[in-house]
């Protein structure tokens, strides 16, 4: 996170703010795990391409909740 001082966000807001986002891409991931493609049928890239969608949700969801950590301990 950058060192941007917020003059008029509080921190009640940005912690809003942050759980919102998390549970957006929690219930966008829950729908990508949803339709996992079978590794066995159809085309291994499509396989391939789940996952790596899959790891970006991880990462994006990691990185909100450090994010969210910082802000509620920093």
């Amino acid at each position: 996170m950058s060192d941007f001082e917020y003059q008029l966000l509080a921190k009640e807001k940005k912690l809003e703010i942050l759980d919102r986002q998390l549970l957006e891409m929690e219930v966008q991931r829950f729908s990508l795990e949803m339709s996992e493609p079978s590794r066995l049928q159809g085309e291994p890239q499509q396989y391939t391409q789940w996952q790596a969608a899959m790891l970006q949700f991880d990462t994006g969801i990691d990185k909100l909740r450090k994010a969210k950590f910082k802000t509620e301990n920093g």
